[in-house]
């Protein structure tokens, strides 16, 4: 899936995440990640809750269809 549409889809249920390469283009190409729109991105830190950081595992299971 690429980032862009994992991204949206994450922001519908309420989880922000960001799609791109985030400074890192040659990684990312290298990886072959372009064509997808490159990687998603979280912002996990010590204020977030356990429950967030569950909604945010969840979500992506639940887009990856596991």
């Amino acid at each position: 899936m690429p980032a862009a549409e994992a991204a949206r889809r994450l922001g519908e249920e309420g989880v922000l995440v960001w799609d791109g390469d985030f400074y890192a283009p040659r990684p990312v190409e290298a990886l072959g990640l372009v064509a997808r729109g490159g990687l998603l991105r979280t912002g996990i830190s010590l204020y977030n809750t356990r429950s967030e950081v569950a909604r945010l595992v969840d979500g992506v299971a639940r887009i990856a269809g596991g």
